[in-house]
């Protein structure tokens, strides 16, 4: 792995993987059936379980700030 924009390598004394949850590990995969629109239930958006919707739109906003902090700092490093 590497931190940042240094590329330095960045060395863990045990492996990050391990404090992901199983559920994380399972919503990440059905986030990507999500994106490719294949939806849980079968129907609409509106046929879904709550939990479900919220999760997704949970990992959207927060995979839209990530990229929007990571073109806010690519820009900056376009600058200098």
């Amino acid at each position: 792995m590497f931190d940042g924009d240094n590329k330095v390598p960045v060395l863990y004394d045990y492996c990050p993987f391990e404090d992901v949850s199983l559920g994380l590990v399972i919503l990440s995969d059905l986030y990507v059936h999500y994106c490719h629109g294949h939806l849980l239930e079968v129907g609409g958006v509106n046929d879904q379980p709550s939990w479900y919707i919220d999760a997704m739109l949970s990992i959207e906003t927060h995979l839209s700030r990530l990229k929007a902090d990571s073109s806010e700092k690519a820009l900056k490093k376009m600058q200098k």
